[in-house]
């Protein structure tokens, strides 16, 4: 492997690298989820304008996409710069309930390394290698080759010879050569050199498609620089156009070691010509006559156009890659689990966050025969609001256990954890993460909410929260049950709706009496299809053809006894086709129509 290293590695910079590094890997966390005081930012704030500039500016502005930059480079004053900085590692978090941040970790990891083995005296203190490294980490292959002379064994194959038309044979070599140009043979030496150089290779997972990343640099003394195609690697001959040949000889070279598929389709093409120039002479003076006559009259040409559609094909592939890739091993998601939010009125003016997660036991807990894997699960459930400036404002966590064999025989599919955030409402964002105690395995999410403000003295409603009712007292022991107007329910445990299953659901009325209404209100619930999910066809469609019998009507009337309501109501499903819906709930004094609240919840029934 070819490492350049260079002065710098004893100087101030690197030694701050060493101190960042000794804190973040030798501290511990006090408590479960306490957030590590991270060295990287204290130092970040405490550092004057030069080795902000070397040590933080500099790397940071590598992983920054084009956006982010000019917003960056808009800042002119120096702790405005900071600020940003902090804010983008406290937004790029993964986990905010892990002790520390992951992501953060990894790119001091890779800063150190790059200080280490890429490093310059000059700005940006790093040669390309390093550029990528701080992108993207350690490349999953990476090609290195010292400064050589090679040779090229096609050229030394022989071939019979076209031109005279006989059994005489020739050197292939000396057939490009004439292809080339008159008196081109004593350029096209057998042996080329080339200059020392690397090939790197990421892959990427975008979504379902695997894509790759392949970049080569060449060494240009006491640095590396990025080039766009290995030609730049060879040391010219006088004829420029002939350097297309050592390129297709490097080319299959590098194919068969760097698992490209790229470069491999490139590497067939190549093989495919090679095959065809051999052929020419098995065609005598005919050759000219077949369709490949033109590519085997001009070698040269063929090659570089092969060279010419791999560097736009990895060009593109580049720009299309993603500005920055973070990895870490606690930033798997090992623990599936999903969630549902429903947001209440509280006491003082708080908003109460009503958080289930619900963890499946067959994706979880099963072996691969369907077998309980362990008698009992210890679930420890964590959650965490921040504001917009991303400080904490709240954290809560619980702890479970469960019979796994118990709630298996109660047809629970899933385990059901319950926490409650309470505060006074604003966007934020809130971070949960189920973790299994004895295997470590954990699952987490991290999503910006809005808090509803539910102090102001108009009619309002609370979220829709659907429930399933419940007979069996054990179902106490392993589920958050609620007991509404003699009714004993749990959270429905499933993402979408069983349109078989008998639901209900729940939600608040608030401020009835100071909103006005004096004598009776009506609830209506309306189940229709989602109107923001069809396509234009469907909805041109349906304003000729209605379907009332796919949907959901209810309508109850209320009299006024209390300002404040809970309201439990069961709902069949059972008419509806699969598809998507969405449930509206709405509250109206039956005197003053103006007097009236409602809110929405979207839902899927796909059975």
């Amino acid at each position: 492997m070819i490492y350049i290293r260079s002065t710098m590695k004893h100087n101030l910079f690197f030694l701050i690298y060493m101190v960042i590094g000794f804190f973040i890997f030798t501290e511990t966390a006090d408590t479960y989820g306490q957030k590590r005081k991270i060295p990287y930012i204290w130092l970040l704030k405490n550092c004057t304008q030069e080795v902000f500039t070397k040590t933080f500016e500099y790397p940071f502005l590598t992983i920054l996409d084009k956006h982010l930059k000019e917003r960056y480079e808009s800042y002119e004053n120096l702790e405005t710069r900071k600020s940003f900085i902090d804010y983008y590692w406290r937004e790029k978090d993964p986990n905010p309930l892990l002790p520390e941040n992951e992501y953060l970790q990894d790119f001091i990891q890779r800063c150190q390394y790059v200080q280490e083995h890429f490093s310059l005296s000059e700005p940006p203190y790093f040669d390309d290698r390093g550029k990528y490294y701080l992108k993207y980490g350690k490349p999953a292959i990476r090609y290195t080759q010292e400064p050589q002379t090679k040779i090229v064994g096609f050229f030394q194959e022989n071939m019979r010879n076209p031109v005279t038309n006989s059994e005489e044979h020739i050197k292939i070599k000396n057939f490009l050569a004439a292809m080339v140009g008159r008196g081109a043979d004593q350029y096209l030496p057998v042996t080329y050199t080339i200059r020392a150089n690397e090939t790197w290779v990421y892959q990427f997972k975008r979504g379902d498609k695997d894509t790759e990343l392949v970049l080569h640099f060449i060494n240009e003394g006491d640095y590396f620089r990025e080039v766009q195609s290995l030609e730049d690697v060879i040391i010219h001959p006088r004829l420029m156009k002939i350097r297309y040949f050592y390129w297709a000889d490097l080319i299959k070279e590098r194919a068969t070691v760097i698992q490209s598929q790229s470069v491999f389709r490139v590497y067939e093409d190549i093989l495919e010509f090679e095959e065809e120039i051999r052929s020419a002479g098995d065609k005598g003076d005919y050759y000219p006559l077949y369709a490949s006559a033109h590519d085997i009259m001009n070698p040269d040409k063929k090659f570089l156009q092969f060279n010419s559609d791999l560097k736009v094909k990895l060009t593109n592939i580049k720009n299309d890659a993603p500005g920055t890739v973070f990895t870490s091993e606690k930033t798997v998601q090992s623990l599936y689990f999903h969630y549902d939010i429903v947001q209440f009125r509280g006491s003082d003016d708080e908003t109460d966050l009503v958080i289930n997660c619900f963890t499946p036991l067959s994706e979880n807990f099963f072996d691969d025969t369907q077998h309980f894997k362990p008698d009992t699960v210890n679930i420890h459930y964590s959650s965490l609001f921040e504001d917009q400036m991303l400080e904490k404002i709240i954290e809560r966590d619980s702890e479970y256990t469960y019979d796994i064999k118990k709630v298996s025989d109660l047809n629970l599919p899933y385990v059901i954890g319950k926490m409650t955030l309470s505060f006074l409402p604003r966007p934020g964002r809130i971070t949960l993460q189920v973790q299994d105690k004895a295997t470590k395995k954990r699952g987490f999410i991290k999503s910006n909410i809005q808090l509803r403000d539910f102090s102001p003295q108009a009619l309002c409603l609370s979220d829709i929260q659907f429930c399933q009712m419940i007979e069996d007292p054990l179902y106490r022991k392993f589920c958050p049950v609620d007991t509404i107007s003699g009714i004993s329910v749990i959270p429905y445990p499933y993402e979408n709706i069983n349109r078989s299953d008998q639901l209900f659901c729940y939600f608040e009325i608030y401020n009835i009496k100071r909103s006005g209404i004096q004598s009776l209100y009506d609830i209506s619930l309306e189940v229709t299809t989602a109107q923001h999910r069809k396509g234009l066809l469907d909805k041109a469609v349906e304003s000729f053809h209605k379907t009332p019998e796919n949907s959901i009507s209810i309508h109850h009337t209320r009299s006024v006894e209390h300002d404040d309501s809970r309201e439990l109501v069961g709902i069949d499903f059972s008419n509806l086709k699969k598809g998507d819906y969405t449930l509206t709930i709405r509250v109206s004094d039956l005197e003053n129509s103006d007097i009236s609240a409602e809110t929405k919840r979207n839902l899927q029934i796909i059975h």
